[in-house]
């Protein structure tokens, strides 16, 4: 995999679609190689390439796996500035980060605000979250 990094990082390969960057970030965090994927997306970014909406849930996952909240926000940002915030697979990496980095209350705020359609994947979600990490926090209210 050091190659896949190496190539990406090769000042010719600066304008790969972001479909081969997503490849290459989805191997590295099945791999648990967790701060490359990292340090892959950052490259990425630098290179002037764009993640797209498939980028940010191995990012993410990335994030969890080695306990980095302010990374995850920092994706959360990108998240929000690039208009992903509505995408289903995004919420749900979104959320599982925060509730595996222990940002509870964060998760929740992810979850309120996305739309209602997605609720039924995010409460799968959050609830793996919450396991991951042994609390009982109820995620929302349920109207009476």
């Amino acid at each position: 995999m050091t190659d896949a990094i190496s190539l990406v990082r090769n000042s010719a390969v600066a304008a790969v679609p972001s479909t081969q960057w997503n490849v290459r970030l989805r191997d590295l965090a099945s791999q648990s190689l967790f701060a490359e994927s990292i340090s892959l997306y950052w490259s990425m970014l630098r290179s002037g390439s764009s993640p797209d909406a498939c980028s940010f849930p191995f990012t993410l996952k990335s994030c969890a796996a080695l306990w980095l909240p302010v990374s995850g926000q920092q994706l959360h940002c990108h998240v929000i500035r690039g208009g992903f915030e509505a995408e289903p697979f995004v919420l749900s990496a979104l959320i599982s980060m925060y509730c595996k980095c222990g940002l509870v209350e964060d998760a929740r705020k992810v979850f309120e605000e996305s739309p209602q359609s997605s609720h039924n994947a995010l409460i799968s979600e959050c609830s793996a979250g919450f396991s991951y990490n042994a609390w009982a926090v109820p995620l929302c209210t349920v109207p009476d």
